[in-house]
C-alpha cells in the first residue's frame, strides 16, 4: 500500500541534496480510478508517476507509448509525460540489480537465484537477473498460469519451481504481496 511507501522521504531527500525543484507525494488511488488519475496528472503537469501494487499491469496499458520492456513485460512502474504523451517504463528489475551490487555486492552472474511471485515486479526482477547473467532464475507462484507468464520473459534461464527448490537459489527474491500487510 502506498501509505507504506517511503518513496516521498527518499525522492524529497535526493530532490534538496541535488538542488532540483521537484516534488514527490504519494496518493491512494483505487484501481477505478487509475485512469482518471494518470489523465489528472497529466493535465496538471506532472512530471511523471510512479505506480505499485495493484496498478503497474494497468499502467502498461493506459500508457501512450511503452518501452520495449514494458512492452515484454506487460507491467510498468514509471510513466514520464513528454509533450503530452505518456511513456511508460519499467524499473523495479534494474533498480534491483544495482542495489544488489553496489550494496551487497552481489552479482547474479553465473548465480542460482530464485523470485517469489509472477506479478509485474517479479517478472521485471527475473529480466533483469536473466540480463544480468543468472544462470538460472526458479520461478515459485501458486499459480501455474502466472507462473509460466513470469518465465515467459527468460525462457532460457528461467524454470518453474517449488517453494522445496529454493534452498538451493543463492539468492531469494520475495516479489509476492505477502509483506505487505
Amino acid at each position: 500500500p502506498v501509505r507504506h511507501s517511503l518513496s516521498p522521504r527518499l525522492h524529497n531527500c535526493a530532490y534538496r541534496e541535488l538542488g532540483v525543484n521537484l516534488r514527490y507525494g504519494a496518493f491512494h488511488v483505487l484501481e477505478s480510478e487509475l485512469a482518471y488519475a494518470v489523465a489528472g496528472a497529466r493535465a496538471l503537469g506532472f512530471r511523471g508517476l510512479s505506480v505499485t501494487t495493484p496498478h503497474k499491469d494497468a499502467l502498461a496499458v493506459l500508457a501512450d507509448q511503452c518501452s520495449d520492456d514494458v512492452t515484454l513485460l506487460g507491467a510498468a512502474n514509471t510513466v514520464v509525460f513528454l509533450g503530452g504523451v505518456s511513456i511508460a517504463h519499467s524499473t523495479d528489475g534494474k533498480g534491483l540489480i544495482d542495489d544488489l551490487e553496489s550494496h551487497l555486492g552481489f552479482v547474479p552472474r553465473g548465480r542460482v537465484c530464485a523470485v517469489l511471485g509472477a506479478g509485474g515486479a517479479a517478472r521485471s526482477i527475473i529480466l533483469a537477473l536473466a540480463r544480468a547473467g543468472a544462470s538460472a532464475v526458479l520461478v515459485v507462484n501458486r499459480n501455474s498460469s502466472r507462473a509460466a507468464d513470469a518465465i515467459s520473459v527468460a525462457p532460457d534461464v528461467a524454470h518453474h519451481g517449488s517453494i522445496d527448490e529454493v534452498g538451493s537459489a543463492e539468492l531469494v527474491i520475495n516479489a509476492t504481496s505477502l509483506g505487505l500487510s
